[in-house]
């Protein structure tokens, strides 16, 4: 039970946080990098910026027509803002971490991509509003990032069906349907999915199979509507895989309630592990899509750097 005086320390404490967040805001500019080419609407954008103005948020605004561009667009602002804002969906976010990283910039998201990923799994509500007065409250906590062969990617890796070209939506069908415009596309690349031969290495442990799919998660969210794990957390400082073996992309079909809900751990035909350090090797090289991005391809070594990315974010506790 906590004393009337720690109470009442507590209160003011928590007092003193908020004067100090809001001395913060009040001399903070902030980038706020509009992807052209993502599903947001105008009168909610006008709105969202009212909010961070009216939390003593000074708004530079610039946009690009693709979030290709996004790299150049940050780095003619380092020294000139204190955060960045990006109004985009994952891609645009993934454009943009390298960035971030090397000038320890906070990130502020108003999510307006197809399947948001990084939003989900922070608690970032999908209304442009409702994000932008989670930038205004101004707490901030710090999270992992992944690599894979030097990449930083901040959601999954997928090797496999989820890398394949078809996995991949069109752009008219994302923004016509946001995160269901991933299923046929999804469906499209399990019919043409064929097993490949790996071998995983998890901090020193070796599996290998036959595998049509093999998905490495830094945060549990993924693909809009999947889960990488139950337990996994983007701040728990470990990468968590699963490997699908089976002898055709039709297997994967039963174990989709379970991707739903993250308890692949259960199914026999998914190997699920978590470790700081993953390695995969294939017979022949293989691509590998990061949120959303083809960066790189097998053999791919998979690292975490804990707590490397400051992010606007409500409590994980709330």
């Amino acid at each position: 039970m906590v004393a009337g005086a720690d109470r009442a320390e507590l209160r003011h404490a928590h007092r003193r946080s908020r004067r100090a967040r809001a001395a913060f805001l009040a001399l903070m500019r902030a980038l706020v990098a509009i992807n052209r080419g993502s599903r947001h609407g105008r009168r909610s954008l006008d709105r969202a910026l009212a909010i961070l103005a009216g939390a003593g948020i000074e708004p530079v605004v610039a946009a690009v027509p693709k979030s290709r561009h996004i790299p150049e667009l940050v780095a003619r602002h380092v020294g000139a803002v204190d955060a960045v804002v990006l109004v985009g969906g994952d891609g645009t976010v993934h454009n943009a971490v390298a960035l971030l990283l090397e000038h320890d910039l906070p990130l502020g998201i108003l999510p307006t991509g197809s399947a948001n990923d990084l939003a989900r799994n922070l608690g970032i509500p999908p209304s442009p509003e409702r994000a932008a007065a989670i930038v205004a409250a101004g707490r901030t906590r710090r999270i992992d990032v992944g690599y894979v062969n030097g990449e930083p990617f901040l959601n999954v890796a997928h090797i496999g069906i989820g890398a394949a070209r078809g996995a991949a939506a069109p752009r008219p069908l994302k923004r016509a349907f946001g995160r269901f415009a991933y299923m046929p596309a999804a469906l499209f690349a399990v019919l043409g999915a064929r097993p490949f031969r790996a071998a995983i290495v998890v901090d020193g442990r070796e599996i290998t199979m036959q595998a049509v799919q093999i998905t490495v998660g830094n945060g549990g969210r993924f693909g809009g509507i999947g889960t990488v794990s139950e337990t996994a957390r983007i701040d728990d400082g470990l990468l968590h895989l699963f490997a699908v073996k089976a002898g055709s992309g039709l297997a994967i079909l039963p174990i989709l309630p379970s991707l739903l809900t993250g308890r692949l751990g259960r199914r026999r035909s998914v190997e699920t592990c978590s470790g700081r350090e993953l390695a995969v090797t294939t017979d022949a090289p293989m691509p590998v899509r990061t949120d959303g991005k083809l960066v790189a391809e097998t053999p791919a070594r998979f690292s975490v750097r804990p707590a490397a990315l400051r992010v606007f974010a409500p409590d994980p506790g709330v």
